[in-house]
C-alpha cells in the first residue's frame, strides 16, 4: 500500500481511504489455488435404504413382542378371574339409626292421604245440576217467546215435554272451557249428536250438531263423551270441536 503525505489531515484521510478501496478491490479479484469447498452430496451415500429397512424390521419385531407380552398378561388375568370363585361381598351400607321412625312417618302420611282421598270421593257436589238444567229450559222458552229472529249462536228447538228433553241424553256435566264454566249437554238423535252449552249465570246458549260417525272417529272408536266434551272450544261465538289428530 502506498503512503501519502499531505500537509492537510483531511486530504490525507481521503487519499488513504481511496487507496484502501483499491486494495480491497484487488483482493476480491484474486483466485484461489487450493479448492477448499465441500464435496458434492450423493443420495445413495446420504441415505442407506438397507440400514433403514433393518431398523424398521427391528422396531416392528420389538413392537410385536411387546403386544404379545401384553396379550399374554391379559389372558392370564382373564383366566384367573374365570377360574376363581367369586367371594360374597360384605355389605358396607350404613344402617340408619332412625329408620323405624321414618317408616312410621311414611305410614302415617299414607294413611292421611287415603283418608283425604276417601273424603274427596264421598264429598257431595256444591252445584245443583238439575237446577241449572231447569233454569236453562226456562231461559230457552223465554228467549223463544221474546226473540223476533232466531239467535245466531244456537238453533232453537221446540221442546214441549220432559220426555222429549230426556230422550237421547248421553252426557250432561259442567266443564270449564277456557276460563268460563259451562253446563254441557249432549243428546243423540239417530245419527246426529246435539251439543248444547249454557253458562249458569247467563241466558244465552251455544248449539252445535255433529254427525255421529265424525264424532265416533274423534272419540277414537268408543262412546267417550267426556273426552268429546274436553275437545269443545268457543271461537267467534260458535262451538268448535278441536281434533287433536290434526295438530
Amino acid at each position: 500500500m502506498l503512503n501519502s503525505f499531505s500537509s492537510k489531515r483531511s486530504l490525507s484521510q481521503k487519499w488513504n481511504k481511496h487507496l484502501l478501496n483499491l486494495h480491497y478491490k484487488k483482493l476480491s479479484k484474486v483466485r484461489t489455488t487450493i479448492k477448499n469447498s465441500s464435496p458434492n452430496d450423493y443420495v445413495h451415500i446420504r441415505s442407506n435404504k438397507k440400514q433403514e429397512q433393518l431398523r424398521e424390521g427391528i422396531l416392528k419385531t420389538e413392537r410385536f413382542t411387546e403386544i404379545e407380552r401384553e396379550n399374554r398378561i391379559l389372558f392370564e388375568k382373564m383366566s384367573y378371574i374365570m377360574n376363581s370363585r367369586s367371594q360374597p361381598r360384605v355389605s358396607s351400607a350404613k344402617k340408619s339409626l332412625n329408620s323405624h321412625i321414618r317408616r312410621k312417618n311414611s305410614a302415617k302420611i299414607a294413611n292421611e292421604n287415603l283418608a283425604l282421598l276417601k273424603r274427596l270421593k264421598n264429598k257431595t257436589p256444591v252445584y245443583n245440576c238439575r237446577q241449572w238444567d231447569k233454569d236453562w229450559k226456562k231461559n230457552e222458552k223465554m228467549i223463544q217467546s221474546i226473540s223476533e229472529y232466531p239467535s245466531k249462536k244456537y238453533k232453537v228447538k221446540n221442546i214441549q215435554t220432559q220426555g222429549l228433553i230426556e230422550k237421547g241424553l248421553v252426557f250432561r256435566k259442567g266443564v270449564y272451557i277456557g276460563l268460563m264454566y259451562f253446563m254441557v249437554t249432549i243428546r243423540r238423535e239417530n245419527e246426529i249428536l246435539k251439543i248444547v252449552l249454557q253458562e249458569p249465570t247467563e241466558s244465552e246458549c251455544y248449539y252445535l250438531e255433529v254427525n255421529y260417525e265424525d264424532a265416533w272417529g274423534i272419540m277414537r272408536g268408543k262412546d267417550d263423551y267426556e273426552y268429546l266434551a274436553s275437545l269443545i272450544s268457543i271461537e267467534n261465538g260458535e262451538i268448535v270441536l278441536v281434533n287433536p289428530d290434526e295438530d
